[in-house]
């Protein structure tokens, strides 16, 4: 049989970067596609149920889309969620994912940011309770923390009494006036700014081009559920979903379809959040999208931003990483074992 060529143009390379491993090692890992986050699940049949629904609903769903939006987090929303509804005690959530916040500490978040630490002074945006704080303080001599809800600033006030470098104010959830002009080497914020819309994220971004020193970085988590927009504007409209056999619903509510996973803001995506950094005068040079909730949802992004002309300005990196829980697992269970204090109050 003579050999032939195929006829089938060659795709172009996608120019993100992929943090992924080969198909046969994911189905090593886990049966089930979806849930593992390979790319080659947006073909399942669950996915092409919902892009159908969407497309014969295209009429209707400017309109349904507009009411959505008037849904999402906004500031006021979110101080009545921190300061009066959510229950702190329950802080740690990352028990499920990472089983302690010091693994995931260390596991996660560290390895990403060490290379700007230690640093003379650090600004914390939305620091909570003060779970990210307890780490943050080893690497820095004075940390200020700022977050909307008053309750959370008592609470680390009251934390981190015995640590004079600490200072935390109450600001108005998109501006830092408390914070002097260029005095932050670098800016941390981890599970906060994803349910920050875009408006008041692009201030936030504004303030922190007047807050950090020429050289200054800041390393920010916040929404990319915007860039699945095509699913939130049709999001109202999935009633006929109701329809559908409970193992296909089930499906889409595990990848992130039928609900928005952990009150995402859906305004902002990695892409939208690089034009808001134009638009304030920074500068993006790195972001890793990640599926969150687990799943082939791309939810959040984690974005390095720092000043035009300082020595960590680049071009833009992104890198899509749908291995966030996977690589949990081993962390979870050593750490299980070498936890001591944890063992002890279990």
């Amino acid at each position: 049989m003579p050999f032939m060529l195929s006829s089938r143009k060659r795709q172009k390379p996608d120019p993100i970067t992929e943090l992924t491993v080969s198909e046969r090692q994911q189905d090593l890992i886990c049966r089930d596609r979806a849930r593992c986050g390979n790319p080659m699940a947006r073909r399942a049949g669950g996915l092409a149920v919902v892009y159908d629904l969407a497309e014969r609903s295209s009429r209707s769903a400017n309109a349904a889309g507009e009411e959505w939006r008037n849904k999402v987090p906004s500031v006021e929303e979110n101080l009545q969620l921190w300061n009066v509804d959510f229950d702190w005690s329950r802080e740690d959530w990352a028990k499920g994912v990472w089983s302690s916040s010091s693994a995931m500490w260390y596991g996660f978040v560290y390895p990403r940011i060490w290379r700007f630490l230690p640093v003379p002074t650090m600004l914390e945006i939305a620091p909570g309770f003060g779970r990210w704080t307890e780490f943050l303080l080893d690497h820095c001599d004075s940390l200020i923390g700022i977050d909307i809800a008053d309750k959370c600033i008592a609470a680390c006030r009251r934390r981190f009494a015995d640590r004079p470098g600490a200072i935390f104010e109450v600001n108005d959830g998109h501006s830092l006036p408390m914070v002097a002009d260029s005095s932050v080497d670098f800016a941390f914020s981890f599970d906060s700014l994803v349910h920050v819309e875009a408006d008041p994220l692009k201030e936030y971004l504004a303030e922190l081009n007047r807050v950090l020193k020429p050289d200054g970085v800041a390393f920010l988590h916040h929404s990319n559920y915007g860039a699945y927009q095509h699913f939130t504007n049709a999001l109202p409209i999935l009633g006929a979903a109701n329809r559908l056999p409970d193992a296909w619903r089930l499906r889409l509510e595990q990848i992130g379809i039928l609900n928005n996973p952990g009150w995402r803001a859906t305004s902002v995506s990695a892409a939208r959040f690089t034009e808001l950094c134009d638009q304030a005068g920074m500068r993006c040079v790195g972001q890793e999208l990640v599926n969150w909730t687990g799943g082939v949802i791309l939810q959040d992004s984690i974005s390095v931003v720092t000043r035009p002309g300082s020595r960590w300005d680049r071009p833009n990196r992104v890198v899509k990483n749908w291995l966030y829980r996977l690589a949990a697992r081993p962390i979870r269970r050593s750490d299980s074992v070498y936890n001591l204090s944890a063992q002890a109050e279990g």
